[in-house]
């Protein structure tokens, strides 16, 4: 049965958490990882409103995704911002890809989506690079910029993200211009 959680972005708390209050995010994330979406959301709430930025994060996947909730756009964007407020780097590229989509609560901004990949990449997360090659490539919410677009796909691969890795490896895919290697940039 799916339950409705209207009302739960309230303004968060921040607490200190004790071993076993990280104990129980601990079972609330790895319920999460087995699609135990209900148990998980009961789990994760409280820390989220304690202003846990990875359980609101993992909140607002639930919400957007009505995993065992009815789908709820606005609290899942709503939770989503609260994370990306304290420089949670997978709060902020979800919340670029809403923007970047027009999904879950958010209307379609290219240019909102840009700042908020900038912010995760900032922070190192490889998809966020990864997209920002995109977007500098195609010229969306950017300017198009194939050296740019190269530079963060190069950042990115070594990572190990494997899209940019073989965005990296294949240059005459993003150049537009054919090359032996990878340093033929």
């Amino acid at each position: 049965m799916r339950q409705s959680i209207a009302g739960l972005a309230g303004t968060p708390v921040l607490v200190a958490a004790s071993a076993s209050g990280a104990q129980e995010l601990d079972q609330g994330i790895a319920k999460f990882e087995n699609a135990d979406f209900a148990g998980a959301l009961s789990d994760l709430i409280p820390f989220a409103e304690q202003g846990g930025s990875t359980a609101q994060t993992h909140v607002a996947v639930i919400c957007a995704n009505g995993e065992g909730v009815v789908r709820a756009n606005v609290a899942a964007a709503t939770w989503m911002r609260l994370a990306t407020e304290q420089e949670h780097a997978q709060a902020q590229f979800n919340l670029a890809q809403m923007y970047e989509r027009g999904r879950r609560g958010t209307a379609q901004d290219p240019d909102e989506a840009t700042k908020w990949y900038e912010r995760a990449a900032r922070l190192g997360y490889a998809s966020a690079l990864f997209r920002l090659g995109t977007m500098h490539e195609q010229g969306v919410g950017v300017a198009r910029d194939l050296n740019q677009a190269v530079n963060f796909y190069r950042m990115a691969a070594e990572q190990d993200q494997a899209a940019a890795t073989i965005r990296f490896k294949a240059p005459g895919r993003v150049t537009g211009r054919r090359t032996s290697s990878p340093t033929g940039w």
